[in-house]
């Protein structure tokens, strides 16, 4: 602050008497081997002798009597922090109040690092060096970087100290280790590098072992190198054998994807293979334990397959013996019962029921329900047999009745049924048997049985031909593959109304003198519509009710000898019959 009012004093033309001070006093310029300050003399009115800089045991006397000033100073050594201290001197001998400033030089490449050395033990590589002869100021860390002879990945550490060790490294191996200095910029000197080979140690387990290819006397094993110490590996050694048989074979070592074919071998065999790493010391490493089978021979399958109902919810599988299916190892049998989208299986694994025949009862099964069996021979390896199979039904058990019974779109000639399967066990349905009863005519009665190819959500059966104005009593009852029947379910309707046709058969019965009397019959067609017959003569009309199924009628009040003309009409709620007409004649006295 005092140095800040000086100046502008200064600039003001207010100067007190006195030596000026030394402001922005700081480094303007540098290099490898020279820092250049550069600072301002504000104020003051006693002119400046010189100044003298002073930084570590070096000492310099500078004569500027300018403003603004500057001083290089060179021969300095790179890469190194400088503290400068400027002090003024007046004329007259009077010491004006010193400066201070910092400063650094720029960084130069140092040498590479002298006597390397690198030494393994059981985990690690330790590594040793010196520093560089030329330019050692600069070294601000050294970096270290390793990698295995003939591989390209690399891995780097820094450190500030000469030692470093590099952990975890792959044992057996050819490492080559590069040292540079670094410069505090972050500048790598010259490589120096060095030679080490790891500690020897047995090959970790060879990975991803697989079974390629198997055929009825050879298997096929492709193996990979070990994660652990794979570089390790001098050869390998492989052990196959069945149960205590045991086989060996020395395979060359060949880095990366490893084939092996092991034969001659026995068909229908399971065989375990071990594969392991051998170090140069004849020394094995922990092995890759792995199963296989040759190839079967594909077994028999079973010469016959007997199924029989074993009830209404089970269902008894047998199958004779066979002595000479060498391959077979387990018996699969399968079954399906047509409703649901699944196949149920059960493996049985005891060879004796292939060798000397056997029986299985399938249970928790549907009744009333169509089951295919099929059977297959499995040899050790899965292979399967040519299927063999049968089918039966479960026995049944009474069906309920339909439900949800509704007569619909009736009219006067037709009528539709519907009806839903029972929700319980609606494949115990084979038919359904249908009765329409008509309520006023008893020898107008139909039956139907309607057996669908599969279940229907839904069942419409549409009956025609009836009788117009009649009531009918509709019974549908479910019937079962063995003839077990349900209840009957029952609805009731009237069919609607139609025109009649003529009356039948109009005659004259008999007449007098006075009289003539008619007969006639229902009309063949909707004769229950008819509410009345309206009878007409040359003289007169009449209505009558329609009652029986033949009407005899009497004109009276005619007169003797006379022919008359008579017609009959059938009469109805929704029109009326056509007329039929015809001569009488009364008698004469």
């Amino acid at each position: 602050m005092k140095a800040t009012i000086v100046y502008l004093l200064a600039a003001l033309g207010l100067v007190f008497a006195g030596p000026g001070t030394i402001m922005n006093f700081t480094m303007i310029n540098n290099g490898n081997d020279f820092i250049e300050l550069g600072w301002n003399l504000v104020g003051g009115d006693v002119p400046i002798d010189k100044y003298t800089l002073k930084y570590d045991s070096f000492s310099t006397d500078i004569r500027c009597p300018l403003e603004y000033c500057t001083q290089r100073e060179n021969f300095l050594d790179p890469c190194t922090d400088y503290n400068f201290y400027l002090y003024p001197f007046f004329e007259g001998g009077v010491m004006g109040e010193n400066a201070t400033t910092s400063g650094s030089t720029l960084d130069q490449i140092p040498g590479a690092p002298i006597n390397p050395n690198a030494s393994a033990n059981a985990n690690n590589i330790d590594v040793s060096w010196e520093p560089p002869v030329e330019n050692s100021g600069c070294v601000f860390e050294y970096e270290v970087c390793s990698r295995i002879i003939g591989d390209l990945t690399e891995t780097c550490l820094k450190t500030n100290d000469l030692t470093i060790s590099l952990k975890n490294v792959e044992k057996c191996s050819d490492y080559i280790i590069t040292i540079s200095a670094v410069t505090p910029l972050d500048n790598n000197g010259p490589e120096v590098s060095t030679t080490v080979t790891t500690t020897i140690d047995v090959p970790g387990i060879p990975q991803n072992v697989e079974v390629i290819l198997a055929t009825e006397t050879s298997i096929e094993v492709t193996f990979d190198d070990p994660l652990v110490n794979p570089n390790c590996v001098d050869e390998y050694g492989v052990t196959y054998g069945i149960v205590d048989s045991v086989l060996a074979r020395i395979l060359p070592v060949v880095k990366g994807d490893h084939v092996l074919t092991l034969s001659p071998l026995d068909p229908c065999t399971n065989y375990s293979i071990e594969v392991f790493g051998i170090n140069a010391a004849d020394e094995a490493g922990d092995a890759s334990l792995n199963y296989a089978a040759t190839a079967d021979e594909e077994p028999m399958p079973p010469p016959s397959v007997i199924v029989t109902p074993g009830g209404t919810d089970s269902i008894d599988v047998s199958w004779p013996p066979m002595p000479n299916n060498k391959c077979g190892s387990s018996i699969t049998i399968c079954w399906t019962d047509g409703i649901s989208p699944e196949e149920y299986c059960k493996n049985i694994t005891d060879v004796g029921v292939i060798e000397g025949g056997g029986g299985y009862t399938i249970n928790g099964l549907l009744p009333c329900t169509y089951y295919e069996i099929d059977i297959v021979i499995n040899s050790p390896s899965g292979l399967p047999s040519l299927p063999v199979g049968n089918f039966t039904y479960t026995n049944d058990v009474k069906p309920d009745p339909v439900e949800n019974l509704a007569i619909s779109s009736v009219s006067a000639h037709e009528f539709t049924v519907s009806y839903d399967p029972p929700s319980n066990m609606p494949q115990c349905i084979r038919e359904y048997d249908t009765n329409v009863i008509n309520l006023d005519q008893s020898y107008q009665n139909f039956r139907d049985i309607f057996s669908p190819e599969q279940t229907i959500p839904r069942i419409d059966e549409t009956h025609n031909q009836l009788e117009a104005c009649s009531n009918y009593r509709v019974e549908v009852r479910t019937v079962s593959r063995q003839g077990l029947e349900s209840d009957w379910a029952s609805e009731q309707t009237a069919t609607d109304g139609d025109i009649p046709d003529v009356v039948r058969n109009l005659q004259v019965q008999s007449a007098t003198e006075s009289s003539v009397t008619l007969l006639w019959f229902q009309p063949e067609s909707n004769p229950r519509c008819v509410t009345s017959y309206l009878v007409e003569w040359d003289v007169g009309t009449d209505t009558i009710s329609a009652t029986t199924f033949a009407i005899e009628y009497t004109v009276s009040g005619l007169g003797s000898c006379m022919s008359y003309n008579f017609s009959v009409t059938a009469q109805a709620s929704l029109g009326n019959s056509s007329p039929v007409s015809l001569e009488g004649l009364t008698l004469c006295p």
